[in-house]
């Protein structure tokens, strides 16, 4: 904002520049350029680390057979919504909605 904007009175200026006035009142002007990553280079570091652990932990499972992907593509055919079919101790109870 130029400083002719600043003189003018809240009623004479427009919604954004209102809004503007109001930040630069409250929490001063803002840095120029960029303000940077607030977390910090080194929590990305970090993350990209933790993912890469991970993902090397599964690639030596897999490699030597701890993780089965045969026995989990059979497992993963069958959907997880099935009715489970009624068992003995299922069967004695009676629906007490009805």
């Amino acid at each position: 904002m130029d400083q002719e904007k600043d003189e003018r009175p809240f009623s004479e200026l427009s919604r954004a520049e209102r809004r503007e006035k109001a930040r630069r009142m409250l929490f001063g002007a803002p840095p120029e350029g960029y303000m940077g990553n607030i977390w910090g280079w080194r929590f990305s570091l970090f993350s990209f680390v933790g993912l890469a652990l991970v993902g090397l932990l599964a690639l030596y499972g897999v490699y030597n057979g701890k993780i089965d992907t045969q026995r989990l593509k059979q497992e993963s055919s069958q959907s997880i919504f099935q009715v489970a079919p009624p068992t003995e101790q299922n069967q004695g109870v009676k629906d007490t909605l009805k």
